[in-house]
């Protein structure tokens, strides 16, 4: 690319050097089997970070424009890849997710969906929790009426779940998107729970939390557990002593009857974290009922920033995750895998961050001003204004 750089229009910047790099294969001036610039040169070249520059090679190689070989670069593809899939219909993915009544689900469903569909494959949608059997049965009666190329599980499941689905469809691509399975080797992309964890814990206590509860869900998931992992460290780190209440699951009921059940004990913590944003709801909702005041009493802090947690009074602190962000980049790997540009184990850790409210900021009490009146030597205490929460 002798050239100078040319990203013009509107739109992400990653889509923009897509589409430049795109212009040079259809002008002549890269040619099928070309080896394109080296990835960090070529960021360098477009005055980019190297992640943005990556993105845009990312859309590239799921468009077939491009394909990458591990040790050598990224080249002009020459020929389409070989592929299993008969010639008489289009490559189908299927996408199983466990409800579509929570915005974390539907923003992963909205993501996958569109890029599966621009680039004419076909798109199944299966709903369903995994971890019932009734549902269970019913992606396993789909796989075998239905011959699916690739099926991203959106969650965990079990390892016989797991078994019995690779003994209907051996041959089929599967990765898991915020989930693995217990005791196998799969490609799956999934949040740092632990870290997460963590720093959300760690915040409460740095809030002046000491007698800090944990409400997990079922104790036997992973994800569930590195969260818990993650609180445990940061109580040790700090001497505190940890506090866990397993409920039943991970929504509003499980989180409402836990705290419920702390509440009816006489203890109560000054603090607590929630395994999800709805857990912390439901907990919200407990306390509110006994007059508990969040933050004034009790801190609160959950895991996932729901979209749903915004009307919440006060609003939750939550551990961010980039539920699009992720789907992409497995919608990506799947277009590898089923292309055979990808062949080795993937495994990817995203990072989170932790979003601060008002459910975990105590307000500062208001102080008392003296001020003096000439009259009778009487002093009047006026309280200066509470400062307003951003």
């Amino acid at each position: 690319m002798k050239r100078k750089a040319k990203i013009i229009g509107d739109g992400p910047v990653y889509l923009r050097i897509a589409a430049d790099i795109k212009n040079t294969v259809q002008s002549g001036e890269l040619k099928p089997g070309d080896n394109i610039m080296p990835e960090r040169k070529l960021a360098e070249f477009y005055q980019v970070s190297y992640g943005t520059l990556r993105k845009a090679i990312e859309v590239l190689v799921a468009e077939n424009l491009l394909t990458k070989v591990q040790g050598s670069g990224v080249f002009v593809t020459k020929d389409k890849p070989a592929s299993s899939t008969p010639a008489d219909r289009p490559i189908r993915i299927g996408i199983n997710v466990p409800t579509l009544k929570l915005s974390y689900y539907t923003a992963m469903v909205e993501v996958m969906e569109q890029m599966i569909i621009d680039n004419h494959y076909e798109f199944f949608l299966i709903r369903g929790d995994l971890g019932r059997k009734s549902k269970q049965n019913r992606l396993e009666n789909i796989l075998q009426r239905t011959k699916l190329d690739g099926l991203i599980l959106v969650g965990e499941i079990m390892t016989e779940q797991f078994n019995s689905i690779r003994q209907i469809a051996p041959e089929m691509k599967m990765i898991f998107l915020d989930g693995t399975v217990n005791g196998e080797e799969v490609d799956f992309i999934k949040f740092d729970d632990e870290s997460g964890a963590f720093s959300a814990t760690e915040h409460l206590i740095r809030q002046g939390g000491k007698k800090i509860l944990f409400i997990d869900g079922c104790s036997f998931f992973i994800n569930p557990g590195l969260r818990e992992k993650g609180y445990l460290a940061a109580m040790e780190r700090y001497n505190l002593e940890p506090w866990v209440k397993y409920g039943t699951g991970f929504d509003y009921e499980s989180g409402y009857n836990a705290m419920q059940e702390i509440i009816d004990s006489g203890r109560m913590p000054d603090a607590i974290f929630c395994v999800t944003d709805l857990v912390a709801m439901g907990a919200m909702q407990a306390l509110s009922n006994h007059q508990f005041r969040v933050p004034e009493q009790l801190l609160v802090a959950g895991f996932s920033d729901l979209r749903e947690a915004d009307f919440t009074h006060p609003r939750i602190s939550s551990v961010k995750v980039d539920v699009k962000e992720i789907s992409r980049l497995a919608v990506l790997e799947m277009f590898d895998k089923i292309a055979g540009r990808s062949k080795s184990r993937w495994q990817v850790i995203f990072p989170t961050h932790l979003i601060v409210r008002a459910s975990s900021t105590p307000k500062p009490k208001p102080f008392a001003k003296q001020t003096r009146q000439s009259h009778n030597n009487i002093v009047i205490r006026k309280l200066e204004p509470e400062p307003v929460l951003a």
